[in-house]
């Protein structure tokens, strides 16, 4: 399905970063994101309400999979 969606500049950042680290779209990297959010609990800590991990960062800093991949651990442990 074909849909325009308007990002965020840091949201964007960081899905574009996701994409080039996994050599994916960027379409997939939102497909991901989302599908990964949708299975509940136990791929980052949440408070109540939030629904997405937080990432910060600084300004136009790629975040590689490996990186990501590690903070989950990180946080399931």
């Amino acid at each position: 399905m074909r849909l325009t969606v308007n990002l965020d500049e840091d949201l964007y950042r960081i899905t574009k970063s996701l994409a080039l680290a996994e050599d994916i779209s960027i379409s997939s990297a939102v497909n991901g994101l989302l599908r990964r959010n949708l299975e509940g609990p136990g791929h980052g800590k949440r408070t109540k309400g939030q629904r997405f991990p937080v990432v910060r960062c600084r300004e136009n800093r790629v975040i590689t999979s490996e990186e990501i991949q590690r903070l989950i651990e990180e946080d399931d442990a």
